[in-house]
């Protein structure tokens, strides 16, 4: 197929008008001349050239580092010869004995650093080399596709991944720890039933004392209540003792108080017959004597009656003094009696509230004290660990809620991505096209993705370089032509095929053009 006029019209941007090979590795004579859109197939039988010519293509415009170990033809005369003319004027050739780069510019400039760097603004050595994108490495693969999405998202895509392998490589130092933690938790034995603190002896003895001390206290308030109880009945019996005294005196002041009534009478008698006596002495001088001894007789007995007044006097004084005492003793016994009736009521009361705490308890607590606290160290200990394995649990699920966050981030990075290709993506880190991993794609899907990818990483270079196009079957090769050229994309291919698909065919190192 010829390059027409009209078709450089409708291309943007830097494609390959002709590449020219003689002599140079096993390519006799080459020339191409490729569509300036769409695709350009060269066929060819195996181990004819095919590849051949895109390496020296790949060769000539990127450099030495692709320089093949033998460059000169077997049986050449003539020295290696490679030349690539583009569609902005440039036009760069490696000949000569030592396969010197030469650059024409545009003005006709040749071999100026200016000329040199010019080429090498333009080239897409991607583009170029895209079978060594189809084996390079997953990692590639990946980089390749997020420098050419722009927007700055390879480096925040690199940024995020690298946050993310940081928290999964410190998740994974830390499961080691997580898993000790849990595994020690559950290993430690418990004891449900047991104790939750350790006790000491000195505690329980102490605990021991004072429940003795209280039962102690309790005991002396329960003999002071029976004494108090006692005291009562004594009281009562005096009570009761001297309400039988007062009786008694009372008696007896009565009596004397008769006996002082009946003195006093018999005294008076007396006092009325001496005063008679007196008369009759007078009247009968006579018998003064007799009288007189009447009369002496009568002061005698005015006096013992005086004598018994007296003596009844000073008794009835002498009863009332004793009644007044008894009755003051009655009064006090009566005081006491009823302060003891209101103290023993209520101690009554609290007495009967009282209860001894046994200590048999504590006794068999400090007889298995060894054991209980060896129980109680192994519910703290295991206490411990779980609430250190619940610490171990929160930051390894805050770590991973850190890394799936980080991952939804990478992903919606992705999502938000203009990318080169419909259904093209990445997933855990990998390029993915349809859905599939590199290893499970078509090398007809390969091709496309490499394809989308070169034009993304430089659009203004419209030249993109496919080997191996027996991928396609020819019906889908024909698909895959139109939808280059509606692109605007030139694509070199090679094609293990002689048929009527192929624009050139390459035989014994010569090519020839197929006829249309």
């Amino acid at each position: 197929m010829s390059t027409t006029a009209e078709q450089a019209q409708t291309t943007d941007g830097v494609y390959i008008v002709s590449l020219e090979i003689k002599d140079t590795k096993r390519i006799e004579a080459l020339l191409l001349k490729p569509e300036p859109t769409g695709l350009t197939v060269l066929g060819g039988l195996n181990e004819a050239g095919k590849t051949t010519a895109l390496d020296v293509l790949t060769w000539v415009l990127c450099g030495d580092k692709h320089k093949p170990s033998q460059a000169h033809r077997d049986g050449a005369e003539k020295p290696p010869f490679a030349s690539v003319e583009f569609s902005n004027g440039y036009t760069v050739e490696r000949r000569g004995k030592n396969s010197d780069l030469h650059v024409t510019g545009p003005d006709g400039g040749r071999g100026n650093q200016t000329t040199l760097t010019g080429v090498r603004g333009f080239v897409n050595a991607f583009a170029l080399d895209l079978p060594g994108f189809l084996h390079s490495s997953d990692r590639y693969k990946l980089d390749s596709l997020l420098n050419g999405l722009g927007d700055g998202i390879a480096e925040r895509y690199a940024k995020l991944r690298a946050d993310e392998k940081a928290k999964e490589k410190e998740r994974r130092e830390y499961h080691g720890e997580y898993q000790r933690l849990l595994n020690v938790a559950d290993s430690l034995p418990a004891y449900p039933d047991g104790p939750r603190q350790v006790v000491s002896s000195a505690e329980l003895i102490a605990q021991q004392r004072a429940i003795e001390t209280q039962n102690a206290e309790n005991g002396a308030r329960r003999q002071k209540h029976a004494e108090n109880q006692a005291a009562l009945s004594e009281t009562q019996e005096a009570v009761e003792e001297l309400t039988s005294e007062l009786a008694t005196d009372n008696a007896r002041r009565s009596e004397s108080n008769i006996a002082l009534a009946k003195a006093s009478q018999k005294s008076q008698s007396a006092s009325q017959e001496y005063d008679a006596r007196k008369v009759s002495v007078n009247r009968l001088r006579e018998e003064l004597r007799k009288a007189t001894e009447e009369q002496d007789a009568a002061g005698r007995i005015v006096a013992d009656c005086a004598a018994i007044h007296n003596e009844v006097r000073i008794d009835v004084a002498h009863f009332e003094r004793a009644s007044s005492n008894t009755d003051r003793k009655l009064t006090e016994a009566q005081g006491a009696k009823a302060r003891l009736a209101g103290a023993l009521a209520q101690d009554a009361a609290t007495v009967a509230l009282l209860v001894d705490q046994p200590t048999g308890d504590i006794a068999a607590q400090l007889d298995d004290l060894d054991a209980q606290n060896e129980m109680a160290r192994a519910n703290l200990a295991k206490s411990k660990a779980r609430a250190a394995a619940a610490i171990g649990t929160e930051k390894y699920e805050n770590l991973s809620a850190v890394i799936a966050q980080l991952r939804a981030d990478e992903m919606a990075l992705i999502d938000g991505a203009n990318m080169p290709l419909p259904d093209l993506s990445v997933e855990d880190d990998e390029l993915r096209y349809q859905g599939k991993s590199w290893d499970c794609m078509s090398g007809a899907a390969q091709r496309r993705v490499g394809v989308a990818i070169a034009q993304r990483l430089d659009p203004s270079f419209r030249c993109v370089c496919v080997d191996e196009a027996e991928c396609w079957d020819v019906e889908a090769l024909a698909k895959f032509a139109g939808d280059m050229k509606a692109q605007g994309l030139q694509v070199i291919a090679t094609r293990v095929s002689t048929g009527a698909e192929c624009d050139y065919i390459i035989a014994n190192g010569v090519v020839s053009e197929v006829a249309e």
